[in-house]
């Protein structure tokens, strides 16, 4: 599997965000995606349909990006109390899912809007895991 390219990544709907995530999931997490797919792939495509409704919002004008940025951190939140708090999900991968996740939302609105709503950390991306 290879990484997203999150400098050219710009999807058109809610479904092929949450298909690049997934992608980037698979890409960062290696052979431990396997594990956790089926429980997580369902909230991935939640948090995917609002971050592109945000993305629209943006976009347009409607929203401002400090507005943006608060809808992102409800998502996060969101997502952060599934896979966190799960007793299936080891803090370390948890971790390592929930920054995949936010980089490419925020690389998604980023190549949109313009507006990096992470604030440069997309530099800071998470590495792949060793072989």
């Amino acid at each position: 599997m290879s990484e997203l390219d999150l400098d050219t990544f710009k999807p058109e709907s809610a479904k092929e965000l949450a298909d690049g995530i997934i992608v980037q999931l698979a890409f960062i997490l290696g052979t431990e995606w396997k594990k956790y797919k089926k429980e997580i792939t369902q909230h991935v495509k939640v948090v995917a349909q609002r971050a592109f409704e945000t993305r629209t919002l943006l976009a347009a004008g409607k929203i401002t990006p400090s507005q943006a940025d608060f809808e992102l951190h409800g998502q996060e939140y969101y997502l952060n109390n599934i896979v966190l708090f799960s007793s299936f999900i080891p803090y370390v991968i948890a971790q390592k899912m929930m920054d995949a996740v936010f980089s490419v939302i925020n690389a998604a609105i980023e190549n949109w809007t313009g507006i990096d709503l992470l604030y440069g950390s997309r530099s800071a991306s998470v590495a792949a895991p060793a072989p």
